[in-house]
């Protein structure tokens, strides 16, 4: 939520009032609280079964699909269960360079990726069912159903390694 202070002074120029203005505080926090302090996701724990509840079995063994394509940059990442999302985990800490919110028939995968035509463009060529870009995660969400992912499996694989090596670990 942003802050904002302005501070207003009347100035009298002969036989004329004159309100001056000026902004003395103009905080704008750019983009959300990144998953990795955002104290509501991390004190909303939650497990498998959890998920496999309130999606499916055959959504959350997609998060499995996808989590395997990315351990093959980093073996020690790991999923991370919350009730809001299922993200990652790298050595015990969170590592949220990609989230799932597994539905009954699908999967929404978000991948922090920067904005590029390039980009959504390839996305569009493969099929690939995307939501809006999410400016605030800076994330693509792509809709996933589990027939889709083998003929994916090698671009979603690039997405997540690529996403992995610009968060810098």
């Amino acid at each position: 939520m942003p802050l904002i202070a302005i501070q207003m002074r009347a100035l009298r120029i002969g036989e004329v009032l004159t309100l001056d203005l000026a902004t003395v505080v103009n905080e704008l926090t750019r983009g959300l609280v990144d998953e990795d302090e955002d104290e509501d996701a991390q004190s909303a724990p939650a497990d498998r079964a959890y998920w496999e509840g309130e999606a499916s079995k055959e959504t959350v063994a997609l998060a499995d699909d996808l989590l395997a394509l990315v351990r093959i940059s980093d073996p020690t990442l790991g999923l991370n269960y919350t009730k809001f999302y299922i993200g990652l985990q790298r050595h015990g800490q969170v590592c949220n360079f990609a989230t799932f919110r597994p539905r009954k028939t699908y999967l929404v995968f978000g991948v922090r990726l920067p904005e590029t035509e390039e980009l959504t463009a390839k996305l569009d060529e493969r099929g690939i069912e995307t939501q809006p870009y999410e400016r605030r995660d800076g994330a693509y969400r792509l809709r996933l159903a589990k027939k889709d992912f083998a003929s994916r499996k090698k671009l979603l694989g690039e997405l997540l390694v690529l996403a992995f090596k610009e968060r810098g670990d």
